[in-house]
């Protein structure tokens, strides 16, 4: 668990002491042996003091799944395909994937709204890399649907909660099917004939999720997954982020794939290039 001081609207259950808890998991190839007590690989960690006896890792992943996704049911990707990490290795050469269950989410306390996903991502991400992050972590911020939102506000504000001690030039972006979220909902209204309803809500949308705004500000490399038949985020809308993305990047198209759409043996090879790339 996380604790983090998130602004409450009148109404909100509060937790004890007043402070949100961001329920956090992770995923590790390092040896059991070496984790405290309370964690092991793929379990629930409190990010307490125990965590400074293990060696930091050689990659750090802060991920932030989608609307459908739950950090308890996280996996390491793409932490995995980095030059075979899916084998253990010694402390210090191994990897982690640190996964939120966003406000309202899992065990996480408050409600799912989107004016606290930035602050909170900001208060994840900063403490996981303050505990976790050497001089010599490489880190990469992934997320996965409306998860890139928050991925794409921290890369795009990394001075405003990036610890001093990590170099700039060690950390990457990897998202999946990012949303523009307003032109989202937008064609979601379309099906049911509502988007002068919708287009008030739309406006209501806080600026720091606006991913191509966000976009235009990082200068971070990045790799985009793009699933080919994706019907919500459909590819014009992905291809308009991918356009005004500031820096470097490598766009991946994930044939035969809906928004959803499990990853299949044959996109493995474009994908472990990606990775290898990014790497790079």
């Amino acid at each position: 668990m996380i604790r983090c001081d998130l602004p409450y609207r009148r109404g909100d259950a509060k937790t004890a002491g007043d402070e949100s808890i961001l329920e956090t998991f992770v995923a590790t190839n390092v040896e059991p042996r070496v984790l405290p007590e309370s964690a092991s690989a793929s379990a629930a960690t409190r990010l307490s003091p125990d965590w400074e006896n293990v060696p930091k890792p050689q990659f750090l992943l802060l991920k932030f799944p989608g609307t459908a996704g739950r950090a308890e049911r996280s996996s390491p990707f793409p932490a995995n395909l980095i030059d075979g990490q899916d084998q253990v290795r010694e402390p210090g050469q191994h990897h982690e994937t640190w996964t939120w269950n966003p406000p309202g989410y899992g065990r996480s306390s408050g409600r799912p709204r989107l004016r606290t996903m930035a602050s909170a991502a900001k208060c994840f991400a900063s403490q996981v890399l303050a505990a976790r992050a050497g001089s010599q972590t490489t880190v990469w911020i992934c997320g996965n649907s409306l998860g890139c939102l928050a991925a794409l506000f921290l890369a795009s504000r990394l001075q405003d909660w990036a610890t001093e001690h990590v170099d700039a030039n060690r950390f990457a972006l990897w998202l999946r099917n990012p949303p523009q979220l307003d032109e989202v909902v937008l064609k979601v209204a379309d099906r049911y004939a509502a988007r002068r309803l919708m287009r008030v809500a739309t406006k209501r949308i806080p600026d720091s999720l606006d991913a191509e705004a966000c976009a235009r500000q990082t200068s971070l490399p990045a790799v985009f997954l793009m699933s080919e038949h994706d019907e919500l985020v459909l590819p014009p809308i992905q291809r308009r982020i991918h356009n005004a993305y500031a820096c470097e990047h490598l766009v991946v198209t994930l044939h035969g794939l809906g928004h959803g759409g499990v990853l299949e043996e044959e996109h493995r090879e474009s994908v472990e290039q990606a990775v290898e790339w990014l790497v790079r």
